[in-house]
């Protein structure tokens, strides 16, 4: 009596899963890099970062069939569906996350937390193609109160000159880049602190301003975050600014007196 031999195919799925799966996390990271040290500009760093996403679902995908055909049929490539879906994974990830704040957070790429007179910037650069231009500022109140009721300001029984002095310092400690070597007094009673700020994985730039206003007995302090590229900012720059106001509680509260 003969015997038949049962023969595994090749999943081709498998096959075609590993090299653009690879491939997506290599130019994600590359562009990342070449876009922290100026030599990508904004938007061409957008399209590169779409590309390898496309390449990530596009490997994640055959994986998938890959596995399904295993299961199926005990085709061969099982192992190179696994490794294609984790080199897919660094770029997926992140994607998913992002989409996820897309969703639930305001469409708005400047926040302050007084939408009624924010903070100018007296100080921007130039702005490039494609960039936001945040002079005459783009605020809408309804959105930022229907998302970022916690976006407020901060009144202290304090001095200006020295609420002043512990933004400054709280910004420096952030890594923020000042635009001035001191805060800028530009009327009686009111300081302006500018800076900009690199996001720490991407490095996108993004302006703040600080308003410190002297009001007599107590100093109020408002602040604004604005994306200098981009009509979404997931949520960034109200976080940015919520971060710095608790910090600057914290700072002020464990200051010593005097």
């Amino acid at each position: 009596m003969m015997r038949r031999e049962y023969v595994r195919r090749p999943s081709r799925a498998a096959r075609l899963a590993l090299p653009p799966s690879v491939f997506a996390p290599v130019l994600a990271g590359t562009s990342i890099v070449a876009h922290r040290i100026g030599t990508l500009s904004d938007q061409n760093f957008v399209l590169v970062l779409l590309a390898s996403l496309v390449l990530a679902s596009a490997g994640a995908m055959f994986a998938l069939f890959g596995l399904r055909a295993l299961w199926r049929e005990a085709a061969i490539g099982g192992r190179r569906s696994g490794w294609a879906l984790a080199f897919s994974a660094p770029v997926l990830l992140p994607a998913a996350a992002a989409l996820w704040l897309f969703q639930t957070t305001a469409p708005l790429s400047d926040v302050s937390t007084d939408t009624q007179d924010p903070p100018h910037f007296s100080s921007l650069s130039p702005r490039g193609p494609g960039m936001n231009i945040n002079e005459p500022p783009r605020l809408n109140a309804a959105l930022q109160k229907q998302y970022y009721e916690n976006v407020t300001g901060r009144r202290y029984q304090l001095s200006s000159e020295g609420i002043a002095a512990q933004v400054s310092a709280l910004v420096i400690e952030n890594g923020w880049q000042p635009l001035s070597d001191k805060p800028v007094q530009r009327t009686s009673g009111e300081w302006l602190i500018e800076a900009k700020v690199t996001t720490t994985v991407l490095g996108f730039v993004d302006d703040v301003a600080i308003r410190v206003s002297d009001e007599g007995e107590s100093t109020y302090v408002d602040m604004r975050s604005a994306s200098r590229f981009g009509a979404f900012d997931l949520g960034a720059n109200a976080r940015r600014i919520v971060e710095f106001m608790n910090a600057l509680d914290l700072k002020i509260q464990t200051a010593p007196p005097g």
